[in-house]
């Protein structure tokens, strides 16, 4: 560590000679802080720190002296009077904390521009998982139904149906249905099984069927569907997603046409 400025002002201790402090024997009076540091520094046995004062007329030195191999704790501590001697006066300064007018302004600027942004993006991705949703669950029902086909040894249908109890004819804002049609006329009579219900999509999407054809899409006791169908689904931004059904009965997300 470096030493404090020297001033040119004499600088005594405030015990007589020849007395102890703390264990410590104090030397003869210094004539001046330049011989007290010199002497400091040739015994090896002191350390020096400047303390700020709480008066103009009450600066002062604090030395912490320790014995060879004593711990930072055991270290006590020599006042000397400095009046005059160069080192910072006065009050501690107050640092305030908070921030200025000018850091809000840069921190609100930027936190707009970061929304700007950002809701764009966020809205395109709610849009886009809510597509993929809804074609998921397209794929879902009509796999179930396929499944129950082949497992109960009968057909099983999917429809459109705004009241889940009756097939409606319209995919675009409708929920659907999942039944089992004993009798074969590809519609849900009274003992019939529901086997699966689905509410409508959300707000701004509607399937539609691609190429037109029947409205329902039936499954028989071995799986197949006996001709292809091909849904489409249109969100807000008419962006696509379409699920097929082959002839086989195999069931698939596809790139729309």
């Amino acid at each position: 560590m470096m030493a404090p400025f020297c001033p040119k002002a004499p600088l005594r201790p405030p015990r007589m000679p020849g007395t102890r402090i703390w264990g410590v024997s104090v030397f003869p009076p210094i004539p001046s802080w330049c011989s007290a540091r010199r002497m400091m520094e040739r015994s090896n046995r002191w350390w020096w720190s400047p303390r700020n004062c709480l008066s103009h007329r009450a600066c002062s030195v604090r030395i912490t002296t320790s014995r060879r191999g004593g711990s930072m704790k055991s270290r006590p501590t020599l006042f000397f009077p400095a009046y005059r001697s160069g080192l910072p006066c006065g009050p501690v300064p107050f640092r305030a904390r908070g921030f200025t007018l000018v850091e809000l302004l840069v921190a609100v600027s930027i936190l707009l521009i970061l929304v700007t942004i950002g809701v764009p993006n966020l809205r395109d991705f709610i849009l886009d998982n809510q597509l993929t949703s809804q074609g998921n669950a397209m794929i879902s029902a009509l796999q179930v139904a396929r499944s129950e086909a082949v497992k109960r040894k009968v057909d099983v249908v999917v429809c459109p149906s705004a009241d889940a109890a009756s097939c409606s004819g319209d995919w675009s804002s409708s929920g659907r249905i999942v039944f089992v049609d004993s009798d074969g006329d590809d519609a849900p009579d009274m003992g019939e099984e529901l086997v699966r219900t689905e509410d409508a999509v959300a707000d701004g999407q509607g399937w539609s069927r691609v190429g037109g054809g029947a409205t329902f899409i039936a499954f028989n006791e071995i799986g197949m569907s006996g001709q292809q169908h091909t849904l489409k689904l249109t969100d807000s931004r008419g962006d696509t997603r379409c699920v097929n059904v082959a002839l086989s009965g195999r069931t698939a997300s596809v790139t729309c046409p």
